[in-house]
């Protein structure tokens, strides 16, 4: 947040949140605090509704129900979703109680929840829907809000996720910005790409790169554009592109996880111990390089092969528990210099245990608080979702709230028991 103020000359920052999220007590409370705009979700109004329902094996767009009642429940552009977030899809048009055609095809979590859907369709699955959401409210807040000046952050894939790629953006971001100037024509809307690479972002003190990248100007003529009816999703969908051009020039994309750990090893591999020597926004340029090279050739009988032998080595490594930057120096040595070092080391880690023990002991609560609600949190998460993998974004963050919340409360009853203590025991001019 900090480096956030600095690269807006001080400005305040408010973002887009879901409503769901603005209305809990501790996040709502932060929210309104730095002026977020909550955001109405079809997901987050799901309903179970009578009957089953298959897909039609000879069109993917077709539903056919059994036992529903399609044109009470369902309305189109509304939401059709199967249960435990297997799968989501756009309702394009209601046929009859018993049948209706999606806008567009099933959108799964995953290629292995695909294959449980497709199943459920067969065989008949019970399903949710929601309504269609108007956000007329919200581009309207958006619009004052940005003639007035202030910056507004948004997630443009419409939320956090743990994919090793960019999911397609939200139509929304080109809205809000095309929307405004057409609504105000002193605006000027600035676009500024920001990405966010971390490292291990689950976990306490990750590193962690955010980039910044050239701010995006809109021309006065795709405004016009905009304007016209006949010619506004052409654009919407013009500056969607540059937008998502420029989250790719800030971001390290990738199509698969298993090609992104691989770009990984890579790079760590082919800078060997120089890497500790490379700023953070070097070694994510650097990977961003070796990406696309991988992306370029990955079809290649040599790149196939080295992918295999670098999952291998990975493989290795874990098995033994080491990181790869050791292992230069793990070389045949002596047999006594080998328990020399082995002696130094235990005794190095010994001191710094006991040293350290008073700390991990007096923190433990924030531990294993933020260990339990983040990991029931995830599980609510994976539960709603169906575009995260290991909700490990939502790890990240419930840990940061809570710890927020927490660790004050901590060290004030540390604090005050201490005090009590002092009185109690000690004389009154030490107290």
């Amino acid at each position: 947040m900090g480096q956030v103020k600095k690269e807006t000359q001080g400005r305040r920052i408010s973002f887009l949140i879901a409503e769901k999220s603005h209305k809990r007590k501790f996040i709502g409370l932060v929210s309104r605090s730095q002026m977020a705009i909550p955001v109405k979700r079809a997901q987050d109004n799901l309903k179970a509704m009578k009957g089953t329902i298959k897909m039609d094996p000879e069109n993917e767009l077709r539903i056919l129900g059994n036992g529903t009642q399609f044109t009470k429940d369902c309305e189109v552009r509304g939401l059709l979703a199967l249960p435990k977030s297997l799968g989501t899809g756009e309702i394009g048009e209601i046929v009859s109680d018993t049948e209706l055609l999606l806008k567009k095809p099933f959108r799964y979590a995953s290629q292995k929840t695909m294959e449980t859907a497709k199943q459920m369709f067969k065989e008949g699955a019970p399903f949710k829907t929601a309504p269609k959401i108007d956000q007329t409210e919200v581009y309207c807040q958006v619009f004052e809000h940005l003639a007035h000046g202030h910056c507004l952050g948004l997630f443009s894939e419409g939320g956090s996720h743990d994919r090793p790629d960019l999911l397609p953006l939200k139509a929304g971001v080109s809205i809000m910005a095309l929307g405004a100037m057409e609504a105000n024509p002193g605006c000027d809307v600035k676009i500024v790409p920001c990405g966010m690479n971390y490292f291990h972002p689950h976990k306490f003190r990750s590193r962690a790169v955010v980039e910044f990248g050239t701010p995006i100007e809109i021309d006065r003529e795709l405004v016009k554009k905009y304007s016209d009816p006949k010619t506004s999703k052409a654009a919407v969908k013009e500056l969607l592109d540059t937008i998502t051009a420029g989250l790719k020039s800030v971001t390290v994309t990738c199509p698969d996880y298993e090609s992104l750990v691989c770009v990984q090893a890579a790079g760590r591999l082919y800078a060997n111990n120089f890497s500790r020597k490379l700023s953070l926004s070097a070694v994510v340029e650097m990977n961003r390089r070796l990406l696309k090279g991988w992306l370029h050739y990955k079809h290649e009988p040599q790149m196939q092969q080295l992918k295999k032998e670098i999952l291998e080595y990975n493989d290795t490594l874990k098995s033994l528990k080491i990181p790869d930057h050791l292992v230069e120096s793990t070389k045949s040595r002596n047999k006594f210099i080998v328990l020399f070092s082995f002696l130094s080391a235990a005794i190095k880690l010994a001191c710094l245990c006991t040293l350290a023990l008073p700390g991990a002991v007096l923190f433990s609560p924030v531990f294993i608080a933020t260990k339990k609600i983040s990991e029931k949190k995830r599980r609510e998460a994976l539960a709603g979702s169906t575009v995260k993998i290991q909700a490990k974004d939502v790890i990240a963050t419930w840990k940061i709230l809570v710890s927020m919340g927490l660790a004050p409360l901590l060290y004030i009853f540390y604090s005050v028991m201490g005090i009590l203590i002092l009185q109690k025991f000690y004389p009154e001019e030490w107290t």
